[in-house]
């Protein structure tokens, strides 16, 4: 993967994440439901847009490369970010508890599709893959990710991880879906 494309893909999944709070507010029919959400997005768009153009003028030019800018480019970006990511799943369970005949299912796939849609999926796929741990909550959720063919699971732990073997060793999960015991 090239650093362009590895950025797009992370950052992509971020720019569509949070159309995702409002489809869920919509379903809902409660307005305002998701609003914390949304403008948690807000907050760290900006510096995330900081990062996301200082990545791509080193992609063209890499001797530019300044660490300590990147790490704080990061920072400016990153606790918020972690905020959202923790305050994210309570919400989501209240939601479903709140509201269990939002058509979750159907607002998570059309999702899925338009996320898709903006990125390389040999990228994606291992990066989506690496970041879920079947044994969150005592394994409640194992079933929630859709089956997925055998061959597919082959490919992308052999196959299109390979370009960028030395990425995933930073992912929180094995290929398997597995907690990394260093985390």
């Amino acid at each position: 993967m090239s650093s362009e494309q590895g950025r797009r893909t992370g950052i992509v999944g971020l720019r569509t994440h949070d159309r995702y709070f409002t489809e869920l507010e919509k379903a809902s029919d409660n307005a305002g439901l998701m609003k914390a959400n949304v403008e948690q997005h807000d907050i760290f768009h900006t510096p995330l847009d900081a990062f996301q153009d200082y990545l791509k003028a080193v992609a063209s030019a890499p001797e530019t490369l300044d660490g300590a800018r990147v790490v704080l480019l990061i920072e400016a970006f990153a606790p918020s970010l972690i905020q959202h990511l923790h305050d994210e799943i309570p919400t989501l369970f209240e939601l479903g508890r709140r509201y269990p005949d939002i058509p979750i299912e159907k607002i998570d796939e059309e999702h899925a599709k338009k996320m898709l849609d903006t990125v390389t999926k040999t990228n994606f796929l291992p990066l989506f893959f690496t970041c879920h741990d079947r044994n969150y909550d005592g394994g409640k959720w194992n079933g929630y990710m859709p089956p997925s063919p055998a061959w597919l699971l082959f490919m992308i732990k052999w196959v299109f991880s390979l370009p960028n073997r030395g990425a995933w060793r930073f992912s929180p999960s094995t290929f398997d879906l597995e907690l990394k015991p260093s985390m």
